[in-house]
C-alpha cells in the first residue's frame, strides 16, 4: 500500500503555518504550491543526480540544504 509521505508533511504545514482563517483560494494555492516544491526536490534528487558520483550527489543535497535554510533566515529576518 502505498503511503502518502508528501501529503503527511502538507497537512502539517498546513496546521503550523496556514492561519485558521484561511480562504480555499488561499489553500489551494499554498497546497499546489508546497506539492510543486516537492517536485522540484524530487527532480533535482532524481534526474539532476543520476549521472553523478555518491560523493557529487552529496553535494547537491548539502547545496539544497543550504539554500532552503537560507531561505529560511530571509524569512526570520524579514527579506522575504
Amino acid at each position: 500500500m502505498r503511503k502518502n509521505l508528501i501529503m503527511g508533511q502538507w497537512n502539517r504545514f498546513h496546521e503550523a503555518v496556514l492561519p485558521a482563517g484561511a480562504g480555499a483560494l488561499q489553500v489551494l494555492e499554498m497546497r499546489r504550491a508546497f506539492f510543486a516544491g516537492a517536485q522540484v526536490m524530487l527532480s533535482i534528487l532524481v534526474h539532476d543526480t543520476k549521472d553523478l558520483s555518491e560523493d557529487e550527489g552529496v553535494v547537491v543535497i548539502d547545496d539544497c540544504y543550504a539554500e532552503i535554510a537560507d531561505f529560511a533566515a530571509g524569512i526570520q529576518t524579514g527579506k522575504f
